[in-house]
């Protein structure tokens, strides 16, 4: 008897695991405990109008980052932010983000819709959060609707419960529970869209480019918010009523879609932008460069931006000018004022030779400009060129025109390594501009005391072999259009020299830029209609 009564006690006990299995997997199947928010999974709640969508990720994994910057300054600053946000969602709850939203929150979409007839200052905002726990997310609700002061009213539409919820100055915010999802907006008919979506109307997520856009990969380390441009025809629509060139219409009118993006990495912030184009070629007119013009700067760049082929690109650039008549007929007057002034023609004397690297840099100097700085600046522009003589032609004819419309005095002056270089010295003002040759095909313009010496630093104490500027350019794709670079450090150190009342910074914006490193960019091509933009902001 007792070995039936075991058998039968341990196949009730397979029976009950059974059905709880069963049932589990069908409650998770119908999502009554709710799971994390995607992009995609916001949209199909998000009417198909919206113009501009957001993604706010909440993994605490990524969002700790923040800590491991080693800012206390900065991160009491946003500590403080936080609670300011937390007071103005509440004075009379007391909500704990870790015990009572944490635990329920599966990421957060909000979306910008063209602005509807009840709101006639702004577009309408709506606002989807993820549900990744259903009980708890009801329990919350249930208990901040217990314990705060505003007025809490319900209606029924489309047999969903629409709450409206107004405070004493009489703000209100519309909500209604769609599955596992809570959608908000400060606009009773937006949210009311939102369940006509819900309910089987088209969706965001329902046009045919919008799995693509929403589903961009992007290569950034711990991202905490993605940006995508939906609806570029309604922007390109409103931006057509301003004042705005047929050549800037145009090339707007040539973008398919942006996604961008905000990572947090071990030493700063990654920002990243994909552009698709309709069509393609659109950056075909701008070279990737190697960059070795950087190691013509000295070690004391504070800032530098780099590139190639300037005649390609002016060549480009007059290309689209000459299909907008305003801006050609500009250009046609700007090209004969040149050539009455200097004898040159602007395309073929100045821009023609330009078929090289380029780079300007601006570099700190031990003599300061201003009465009461330590530190000076001096700037420099380096040309790489492929025709020297068609470039020393063209400086002879410009030094003639500068001795008869300024009158410039030129002298020849030789540097510690005994070459020799050209001043343009502009009477009583003391401004000088020197220029000179080195390694034969770069033509160097600095403007500055000791500038040009310092171009001729040895390659091994150059910019572009500086720590500072390493350590950014090796975290950026290396093939690219050319780098822009900015040292924080001495920026900060050259700001800081000025009175505080003098500059429009705030102390908190001042305490961030002060923890500041260094920034820098690179724009890139991954395909022919496809343009990235990569900006790394790297912290002390």
């Amino acid at each position: 008897m007792s070995s039936k009564k075991s058998g039968c006690g341990c196949w009730s006990f397979l029976g009950i695991t059974t059905i709880l299995v069963i049932g589990g997997w069908y409650i998770y199947q119908q999502g009554w405990l709710g799971k994390k928010l995607t992009p995609l999974e916001g949209a199909k709640v998000i009417p198909k109008e919206a113009i501009v969508t957001s993604f706010i990720s909440v993994e605490s994994k990524n969002w700790s980052q923040l800590s491991q910057l080693g800012l206390p300054e900065t991160e009491k600053i946003i500590e403080e932010n936080i609670e300011n946000i937390k007071r103005e969602f509440s004075n009379s709850t007391t909500v704990n983000y870790q015990q009572d939203v944490q635990p329920w929150l599966g990421g957060i979409m909000l979306a910008i819709l063209p602005q509807q007839l009840s709101i006639k200052s702004e577009e309408s905002v709506l606002i989807v959060v993820g549900i990744k726990n259903k009980i708890k997310a009801l329990k919350f609700i249930a208990k901040l609707q217990k314990e705060s002061e505003e007025d809490w009213q319900e209606r029924k539409y489309k047999g969903i419960t629409i709450t409206k919820i107004s405070n004493q100055n009489n703000e209100t915010i519309n909500s209604a529970l769609l599955g596992n999802k809570l959608v908000l907006s400060n606009d009773k008919l937006t949210l009311e869209k939102a369940i006509d979506t819900y309910k089987g109307e088209s969706s965001l997520a329902s046009k045919p480019y919008a799995k693509e856009i929403l589903s961009q990969q992007l290569t950034i380390q711990n991202p905490i918010a993605h940006l995508y441009f939906t609806d570029f025809n309604y922007l390109i629509e409103q931006i057509a009523q301003e004042e705005i060139s047929a050549t800037a219409l145009k090339e707007l009118q040539q973008l398919e879609s942006v996604v961008m993006g905000v990572g947090i990495q071990k030493e700063g912030i990654h920002l990243q932008s994909i552009t698709n184009f309709k069509t393609e070629g659109n950056n075909s007119d701008f070279p990737t460069t190697d960059s070795k013009i950087l190691s013509k700067l000295p070690n004391r760049t504070i800032a530098a931006v780099n590139g190639k082929n300037i005649n390609q690109i002016w060549s480009a650039t007059v290309k689209q000018i000459e299909e907008d008549e305003d801006i050609r007929r500009t250009l046609d007057l700007g090209r004969l004022s040149f050539r009455h002034g200097t004898g040159l023609d602007l395309d073929e004397d100045i821009f023609s030779w330009m078929d090289g690297e380029f780079t300007v840099g601006l570099i700190t100097t031990d003599r300061a400009i201003i009465p009461g700085m330590t530190i000076g600046l001096g700037s420099t522009i380096i040309l790489e060129t492929n025709n020297p003589n068609k470039a020393k032609e063209t400086l002879t004819q410009i030094e003639k025109s500068l001795k008869s419309y300024v009158g410039i005095n030129s002298r020849q002056k030789k540097i510690d390594n005994k070459q020799t270089i050209t001043e343009w010295i502009v009477p009583q003002s003391g401004l000088s501009l020197s220029h000179g040759w080195i390694d034969k095909n770069y033509l160097v313009f600095t403007i500055g005391n000791s500038v040009f010496e310092s171009i001729n630093n040895s390659p091994d104490h150059s910019f572009a072999r500086s720590d500072k500027f390493k350590s950014i350019a090796q975290k950026l794709p290396s093939h690219n259009f050319g780098y822009f670079y900015l040292d924080m450090n001495q920026t900060m150190s050259i700001i800081n020299q000025f009175p505080t009342d003098s500059t429009d910074i705030s102390p908190e914006a001042m305490t961030i830029l002060n923890s500041l490193q260094g920034i820098g960019a690179t724009a890139t091509m991954p395909d022919e209609s496809t343009s990235q933009l990569d900006v790394l902001v790297l912290f002390k």
